[in-house]
C-alpha cells in the first residue's frame, strides 16, 4: 500500500520559471574555443532534452538510452544534475519516488508510465543515488523548510524498512537480495540471483545471494548522513542520533568488508566468506562515504592507478581486468566495461575525499573519447574506448549529464549546498560559461591562462589556470584548491601561492602561503 502523502511546491521565483520574468533564455551557456569540446557539449545538451517526457502532470528526466523509465540508482541524482536547466524537472525526480514510497517505508526501485498511470516497482532496491541530491535541491530550488520535513520521514521511513527487512540475521550488515538490487546487471559475481526479488524473505538457491553487501550497506550509509544533515538544519534533536546510526554502519563495514590485507572492500557470500571479486562497488562506497580517509587514499593509489586493474586507457572499468569475474561483454555488463554512470557518480565519489585532481584527469579522458563517439552510450570498451551500443538508442541520459558536469567542474560553475565551485581549468583555449541562480548571473572567463569570475557583470575574483575557486552566493572565497595532478604555484587575486595537487587551503590562509609561493 502506497503512503497517501504528497509534496505540494508552488516555483514562483523567477529563476524557476522557464520564460518570462527577469531571467529569459537559457540558463546555463557554454563557449570554448575548443570546438572539439564545443561540439561534444551542444550535442549533449540537445540530445538529453529527448529523455524529458511528462508522467502524469509531472515532467521528468528519464534515463533513456532504451530505459525508458526513472530509475533509482539514476534519476534523482541525473535530475539534480539538470537543475542547471530546469529546476522543475529536478524537483520532480526527487518527488516522483517520494509520493510513490510504500506504507512500509521501501522506497520503488523503478517508476513507469503505462497508458496514463504511475505505476511504481517494488521488486528490486536498484541503487539508492538519491539522498544528498534531493537535500541539494533545498538550496537549489530554493524551498522551505517543510520539504526537509518531508524528506526526513521519507528517509527514515526507508532506513527502518533496509534494517527491518535486509539484515535477517541480525549480524549488523545489510544484504543484497537480487541482482537489480544493485543494478549491476550480468555481474558474473551475481550468477544465480534472481532478477528481482518481491518477497521479504531472501532467496533459497540463488547463487552467491543472500550477499552481505557492499552497497546495501552504502544506501543506509547514505541516507543517515542525509538525516544526521538535515536534522542539524531544521534543529529537531535527532543530529546525534543520526550520526551515531552513520557511525555503526561506518564501523561494520570497516570491521567485517574491509580487507586490510588488499586495500579495499569486498562483498561475502551467504556463509559469511569473502568474495574475491574486485569492482566498482568501492567506487560506490566511495560515492557514499562509506571509506575513511585512509581507505580511500590506499584503494585509490593501489588499485583505481594501478594499470593491471582500474587504471586502464579508458578509466574505471565495472571489474578489475585482472580479476576472475572480468568479462568483457558489449551488451550491458556490469562485469567489465566502463560504465556511464559509474563515471557520473564517480564524481562526487572523488569529491567525498577531496581527489579533485582524479577529477580533472579521468574527466579529462572521458570527454577526449566521447569526441569521437557518434552517440551517447551505456558503456565502453576499457582497452578501445569504443562505445558499445547494447541496449542503448543514442541517448542514454547519465552520459550526457556526465559530459555536461565534468564541462561544469572543470570549465565552469557548480552550486552545492550554500557555495559556488569555478573550475577554472583551460584546455589549452578561450572559454566561457554562465549559470543563472537565485536571479543572479555567474559568471566565468577563462582565456586559457587565468580565469576571471563575475556575479552580474561584477568582477569578483582573477586566478591562474588550474584550481577550483570555492565562494560563496555572493563571491566571496572560501577555498581555493590546486586541482591539477602535479604542484604548482598560482596567482589567485593578486597573491602568489604555491600548493601541492589536491590542496586547499582557506581564504585567511592566502598570506601565509605567499612565503611558499616565493621557494
Amino acid at each position: 500500500m502506497l503512503r497517501e502523502v504528497k509534496y505540494h511546491c508552488e516555483l514562483e521565483s523567477n529563476d524557476f520559471k522557464q520564460t518570462g520574468g527577469l531571467r529569459v533564455g537559457k540558463r546555463v551557456e557554454f563557449k570554448t574555443s575548443n570546438e572539439k569540446l564545443l561540439m561534444l557539449y551542444e550535442r549533449s545538451e540537445e540530445a538529453l532534452k529527448n529523455n524529458i517526457k511528462y508522467f502524469g502532470d509531472k515532467k521528468v528526466l528519464i534515463e533513456g538510452g532504451g530505459y525508458f523509465n526513472v530509475w533509482m540508482e539514476t534519476q534523482p541524482m541525473g535530475g539534480e544534475m539538470y537543475w542547471k536547466r530546469d529546476p522543475e524537472i529536478a524537483l520532480n525526480n526527487q518527488l516522483i519516488f517520494l509520493e510513490n514510497q510504500r506504507e512500509d517505508g521501501r522506497l520503488p526501485g523503478m517508476i513507469s508510465y503505462q497508458n496514463g498511470n504511475i505505476i511504481p516497482c517494488f521488486t528490486h532496491l536498484q541503487g539508492f543515488c538519491f539522498p544528498y541530491h534531493a537535500v541539494n535541491i533545498y538550496y537549489l530550488n530554493k524551498l522551505k523548510k517543510d520539504y526537509l520535513e518531508y524528506l526526513y520521514e521519507c528517509f527514515e521511513r526507508f532506513d527502518k524498512y533496509l534494517w527491518n527487512e535486509r539484515d535477517p540475521n541480525g549480524d549488523g550488515c545489510l544484504e543484497t537480495w537480487c541482482e537489480w538490487d544493485t543494478g549491476e546487471d550480468n555481474f558474473k559475481l551475481l550468477e544465480g540471483a534472481p532478477h528481482g526479488w518481491s518477497n521479504n524473505y531472501p532467496p533459497e538457491n540463488a547463487g552467491n545471494m543472500p550477499l552481505k553487501s557492499i552497497s546495501c550497506m552504502g544506501y543506509s550509509r547514505d541516507g543517515r548522513a542525509t538525516l544526521a544533515e538535515i536534522s542539524e538544519i531544521l534543529q529537531n534533536g535527532k543530529t546525534k542520533y543520526w550520526k551515531e546510526k552513520t557511525k555503526q554502519v561506518d564501523d561494520k563495514m570497516r570491521s567485517y568488508l574491509w580487507r586490510e590485507d588488499k586495500g579495499a572492500f569486498y562483498d561475502r557470500d551467504k556463509n559469511g566468506n569473502f568474495l574475491d571479486c574486485l569492482y566498482q562497488g568501492n567506487m560506490k562506497a566511495m560515492y557514499f562515504g562509506c571509506f575513511s580517509n585512509d581507505m580511500a587514499e590506499r584503494f585509490i593509489n593501489e588499485h583505481l592507478h594501478n594499470k593491471e586493474e582500474f587504471d586502464t586507457p579508458m578509466p574505471l572499468p565495472a571489474v578489475a581486468i585482472n580479476d576472475k569475474y572480468y568479462y568483457n561483454d558489449p551488451i550491458n555488463c556490469w562485469s567489465g566495461q566502463c560504465q556511464s554512470l559509474n563515471f557520473q557518480r564517480s564524481i562526487r565519489a572523488f569529491e567525498n575525499y577531496n581527489k579533485f585532481s582524479e577529477i580533472t584527469v579521468v574527466a579529462e579522458k572521458f570527454l577526449k573519447n566521447m569526441y569521437n563517439q557518434k552517440f551517447f552510450p551505456q558503456q565502453f570498451d576499457p582497452f578501445t574506448g569504443e562505445a558499445q551500443i547494447g541496449f542503448n538508442d543514442g541517448y542514454y541520459g547519465p552520459c550526457m549529464l556526465t559530459v555536461l558536469e565534468y564541462v561544469s567542474r572543470l570549465y565552469g560553475i557548480h552550486i552545492n549546498r550554500k557555495e559556488i565551485y569555478f573550475g577554472c581549468i583551460s584546455d589549452r583555449g578561450e572559454s566561457e560559461y554562465s549559470q543563472i541562480f537565485a536571479d543572479r548571473k555567474y559568471e566565468l572567463k577563462n582565456n586559457g591562462e587565468r580565469a576571471t569570475a563575475y556575479i552580474d557583470g561584477k568582477k569578483v575574483f582573477d586566478t591562474d589556470s588550474g584550481v577550483r575557486v570555492i565562494t560563496d552566493y555572493d563571491g566571496n572565497i572560501k577555498r581555493v584548491i590546486n586541482i591539477k595532478e602535479h604542484s604548482d604555484v598560482f596567482t589567485v587575486c593578486g597573491k602568489r601561492i604555491f600548493l601541492q595537487s589536491d590542496e586547499s587551503i582557506e581564504t585567511s590562509a592566502l598570506d601565509k602561503f605567499y612565503i611558499r609561493g616565493n621557494r
